[in-house]
This record gives C-alpha cells, sequence and structure tokens, in this order.
C-alpha cells in the first residue's frame, strides 16, 4: 500500500504526494471522480488504474482540441498525440472512440481537403503532396485524384479560373513573362500539357510557348 501524504491544487491539475517520493497530476475530472484526501492508502493496482483514466482523459481532450481547431486524418492525429507522449494503447483506444463518434473518418476528410485545395486552385501534384503531409492514405489519395490526374480538361478549368480570380495580364509581351506565368503554374501542381494548353486558350500568342515546348 501507498500512503498519500499530501495533496494540493497545482493550476488546473491536483498533485498527489505519496508516500515513495513520487507524486501524481491528476486532472480535476479524474480527481472528483476518487476525492482522495492526504492521510489515505492506495494499492498499486488502483495507483496504476487512476493513471491509465489519466493518461487516457488528457489524451481524448488533447485530440478534441486539435479537431476543434480543424480537421484531421486519422494518422495525422495519431502522431500529434504521439508526439505529446501519450501511450500508444492510450492513443489507440481514443482514435476508436473517436471513429466509432464520427469525429475522425478519414474519407471524409480526404474529399473535404481534395475540394478545399481544388478550389484555391492547386493541381494535382501539389494537392497529392498536400495530402500525404496531412497523412491521409496513398492509395485513397490515388483513388480522390485519378480522374484530376488524367483530365486535362478538368485541369484548364480550374487554371482558367485561377487566372481569371489572380487578375494576370490580358497579353503576354514576352517569352520571359510567359515562362514566369507557365513556372507560377508548374509549382501550383499542374501538368505540363495543362499549362500550355491553358494558356494558349487564354492569351494565344504562339510565339510564347517556344521557351517550354
Amino acid at each position: 500500500m501507498i500512503l498519500i501524504t499530501k495533496v494540493e491544487r497545482k493550476g488546473k491539475k491536483i498533485q498527489l504526494t505519496l508516500s515513495d517520493s513520487t507524486s501524481l497530476k491528476l486532472s480535476s475530472d479524474i480527481f472528483k471522480k476518487y476525492n482522495f484526501v492526504s492521510g489515505e492508502e492506495v494499492d498499486d493496482q488502483l495507483l496504476e488504474k487512476i493513471k491509465y483514466e489519466n493518461e487516457y482523459y488528457e489524451a481524448k481532450i488533447s485530440a478534441l482540441r486539435f479537431l476543434s481547431i480543424r480537421n484531421h486524418s486519422l494518422n495525422e492525429l495519431k502522431q500529434k498525440l504521439i508526439k505529446k507522449k501519450y501511450s500508444l494503447n492510450v492513443i489507440q483506444r481514443v482514435l476508436d472512440e473517436l471513429i466509432n463518434l464520427n469525429y475522425l473518418n478519414d474519407k471524409k476528410f480526404a474529399d473535404q481537403f481534395y475540394n478545399e485545395l481544388l478550389n484555391k486552385g492547386f493541381g494535382p501534384l501539389k494537392i497529392k503532396n498536400e495530402m500525404i503531409k496531412r497523412g491521409i492514405e496513398i492509395k485513397a489519395i490515388d483513388e480522390i485524384l485519378q480522374d484530376y490526374f488524367n483530365n486535362d480538361e478538368e485541369q484548364i478549368k480550374v487554371i482558367l479560373k485561377y487566372l481569371q480570380k489572380n487578375k494576370f495580364s490580358k497579353k503576354l509581351k514576352t517569352k520571359k513573362e510567359f515562362q514566369k506565368v507557365y513556372n507560377h503554374l508548374a509549382g501550383r501542381g499542374f501538368s505540363s500539357s495543362a499549362i500550355l494548353k491553358s494558356l494558349k486558350e487564354k492569351f494565344g500568342n504562339k510565339i510564347q510557348f517556344d521557351a517550354v515546348e
């Protein structure tokens, strides 16, 4: 048995000082469940149970805080919880619960993120890279981007909308100007063929295309 020698508040947590010269900080909610007092004895089994419950509670709060800021993929959220040094079994329990509550849904997240990036005027290569960064599985990414990767017409629509929205010059007068716009669109992840077709449709001055054809 271990004796609780002191119970004191430390910020938003309650600290238990134990007779084995260790201490344990608990969230207020977990402390209220047991309502320990100084001089009380606890056995090792109960102490381990309390530690686990407290870690799970804090991990879940952390996960919900991340999700309140923005949606996350399952793997992205898992990596953030790992960085906060929660144990893997606790993390998995939290993730499983959030999936059951539909707070975590990789398919829904991937679709939403794809549409968000598409509306910002990004091409398939850029979108794929950003989705990988968010921890979305490659298989899911490829399924979502299959048509976009292999459809110049879809890319052209996005490019022309982007050019119109960002008020690019109505005419490219020099090869340098053309190359600058071409490089800009390539950096946004569009295919070379889709860029060339879009610029021909938008600007129509054929001589400027020698630089990249």
